[in-house]
């Protein structure tokens, strides 16, 4: 069994374990230290290879569904890959693939994730937990926002740039002191255009329906 599926797998048989970490860093640790138990070792790009690093971004900034391992590295993963505060938290190797795992950590009793910038990965397995409720939970990006309001999201932004750019071309291009409009993204999960959207990610109908989903999606992969 690839070691993705047996700490998600535990994750779901053991979720106390992992609600001990009152930070997002212990959180982060308490991931690596299970993984670890399950035979996965920490390595890095100096190990695998350096070019795999530019390779394998620009594999995962497309949101291509899974990647293939073609290194000769097994049961293996990088924590922090591609810098802090970058997605994902950790590229965790198996036999045949590679996988994207992305954390999200609560102190409080949210019942949401903080994206911020970074809307939810078509490629993304992803574990919320909430030290503040106890509880854990975990689904894939791509089981909560499909590719077509990924893009329309995303468009927004692109547009407002623009406008941006041109509003500071026409308007600002004499101030003195540099001041100019800036666009910045921002995504969040709410119920003001969708009375029935789902932003309580530990109590609601779909949750069992996501977990399992995942964990059916690394089963089939194993196989």
């Amino acid at each position: 069994m690839e070691t993705i599926l047996n700490l998600f797998s535990d994750i779901n048989t053991n979720p106390a374990k992992y609600l001990i970490s009152s930070s997002g860093k212990e959180f982060e640790n308490c991931i690596a230290s299970q993984l670890e138990n399950f035979g996965c070792d920490k390595t890095s790009f100096k190990s695998v290879g350096v070019n795999y690093k530019n390779y394998f971004k620009s594999i995962i900034e497309n949101d291509q569904d899974i990647i293939e391992n073609e290194t000769f590295f097994e049961q293996h993963y990088i924590d922090q890959p591609f810098g802090s505060q970058q997605y994902p938290d950790f590229l965790i190797f198996g036999r045949r693939f590679i996988f994207c795992l992305e954390l999200k950590f609560v102190k409080s009793n949210a019942t949401k994730p903080v994206w911020n910038s970074g809307l939810p990965r078509d490629n993304g397995l992803y574990i919320f937990a909430s030290y503040g409720r106890r509880d854990i939970t975990f689904f894939r990006g791509c089981d909560i926002l499909h590719n077509k309001d990924r893009e329309i999201l995303k468009g927004f932004f692109d547009k407002e740039l623009e406008r941006s750019e041109l509003f500071n071309e026409e308007h600002m291009s004499d101030q003195e002191f540099g001041f100019a409009t800036y666009a910045r993204k921002a995504y969040d999960q709410k119920r003001k255009h969708n009375p029935d959207a789902i932003i309580n990610f530990f109590k609601n109908h779909k949750r069992l329906h996501l977990e399992s989903s995942l964990l059916d999606y690394l089963s089939n992969l194993n196989e």
